[in-house]
């Protein structure tokens, strides 16, 4: 999908890999990573959500500094949002 296309049309790994992995540990964010944080979320949900983050973050760094491509599963995302 377009939402996964970089800025020379090639495909976005590293975005497609971190809303993957925060999809995987129950943290839904926008495909533009749009971070939504409001009242009714605690303490503890925000700080689920940095604890989600960290590891992919860090993976993500770890395979650029070697000059690796991440291992994205095969299994595609689809926007959970839709305009009508």
């Amino acid at each position: 999908p377009a939402l996964f296309v970089n800025a020379s049309g090639g495909v976005n790994t590293e975005k497609r890999f971190l809303l993957r992995e925060l999809a995987e540990q129950g943290i839904l964010i926008h495909s533009g990573l749009l971070i939504n944080i409001c009242y009714s979320h605690s303490e503890r949900d925000i700080d689920k959500a940095i604890v989600a983050f960290e590891e992919p973050w860090s993976m993500i760094k770890q395979r650029r500094l070697k000059g690796l491509s991440l291992d994205v599963k095969s299994t595609m995302l689809h926007p959970a949002f839709r305009r009508v």
